[in-house]
């Protein structure tokens, strides 16, 4: 963490030991949530509580409000989990980097999506106390839920066209096999009246 008043960072602890989509990164982009074996009832995960008794701890999203710089922090890199961290790249897994960092982050609409997180009990604040205003921060808060963003409302656009260009291929081609199919039944006529 950076300068602690500018800095807020959110631990993704979603129930049920599930990773979280932050949409400012886009929907392919998943965090790893805290995991805490504890609450896997029933036999079959015994082991699991048994070999791990304390919580994994989820990745850390983090923003800076001044210099809009956001990241996603591995905590799993930090000191007091080093052994921890040993014990899970024994097994076939492996940690991500210790920060990856987004310059000129949109800090308005990470904001946003880390306030969202924090309310649905997604997400908890660990550092830099409060979440601030999301309208107070620099940037626009992105919710393209019924509407395409501009980039990929271009894209669909291409595509429909490019559709529409084959499909009015495929019409043409219909269209002169039609009259190939014609023009061949008027010379068999042709052909069998010379012939008679």
């Amino acid at each position: 963490m950076t300068n602690a008043k500018s800095t807020v960072e959110i631990e993704v602890c979603p129930p049920q030991n599930r990773r979280m989509v932050f949409r400012p990164l886009g929907p392919d982009r998943r965090v790893r949530g805290r995991i805490d074996f504890s609450n896997l009832k029933g036999d079959r995960f015994a082991a699991l509580r048994e070999k791990w008794e304390e919580p994994i701890p989820g990745q850390v999203i983090g923003i800076n409000v001044e210099t809009g710089e956001g990241y996603i922090r591995e905590p799993l890199r930090d000191e007091e989990h080093r052994e921890l961290a040993r014990e899970i790249e024994q097994q076939p897994f492996r940690l991500p980097p210790e920060r990856q960092a987004f310059p000129n982050a949109n800090v308005a609409n990470w904001v946003h999506w880390m306030r969202r997180a924090v309310e649905a009990g997604t997400a908890r604040i660990v550092g830099g106390g409060k979440l601030p205003d999301p309208a107070k921060c620099p940037g626009q808060v992105e919710q393209h839920f019924a509407v395409l963003p501009p980039e990929a409302s271009q894209k669909e656009d291409s595509q429909r066209q490019l559709a529409d260009a084959i499909s009015a291929m495929a019409a043409a081609i219909d269209r002169l096999t039609e009259s190939q199919a014609a023009q061949s039944r008027t010379l068999a006529t042709l052909v069998q009246k010379g012939q008679g």
